[in-house]
């Protein structure tokens, strides 16, 4: 297939070597919305059915790249967990150390809960979490839109 044939299903803007603030993630946004704007001229029935292999195609290639941010994404989420242990052992043991009078056991984890750098690293971990989850609805709802746009062709 030569290039001239991916600039129906991917305009020219859309390829890598757009602006240079653009990421992977950007680009396969915007491909997903490519497939997205597809199913939507199927469903308003002026879809061209000659492009349905491309599109197939195109859930293909976005399903790799997604393959790809998920596994990052689920690493970058696990890795903010021993950093919060870390964070609070050290906010433990700050609060723990500048008590005039030892606290209670229960007074002491929500002093460490309340800490605004374990909050952050809370926050943090949640907005991974967030990203990881969305890359894998992608990749699952791709799974689909591949087999829809194949059995579109056939």
């Amino acid at each position: 297939m030569s290039e001239n044939d991916w600039s129906e299903v991917v305009p020219d803007e859309n390829k890598e070597d757009g602006p240079e603030d653009k990421t992977r993630g950007d680009d396969v946004e915007t491909m997903i919305d490519t497939l997205r704007s597809a199913m939507n001229a199927v469903y308003q029935g002026n879809f061209d059915y000659s492009k349905s292999d491309r599109m197939a195609a195109l859930a293909l290639m976005v399903q790799i790249e997604l393959a790809k941010f998920t596994a990052d994404a689920e690493w970058r989420a696990r890795q903010p967990k021993a950093e919060i242990k870390h964070i609070s052992a050290e906010a433990n043991f700050k609060y723990r150390t500048s008590a005039e009078k030892k606290p209670s056991e229960a007074a002491l984890e929500q002093l460490v809960n309340k800490d605004p750098e374990v909050k952050k690293a809370e926050l943090d971990m949640a907005e991974y979490e967030r990203d990881a989850k969305k890359w894998q609805n992608y990749l699952l709802t791709l799974r689909d839109a591949h087999i829809f746009f194949r059995n579109l062709g056939k």
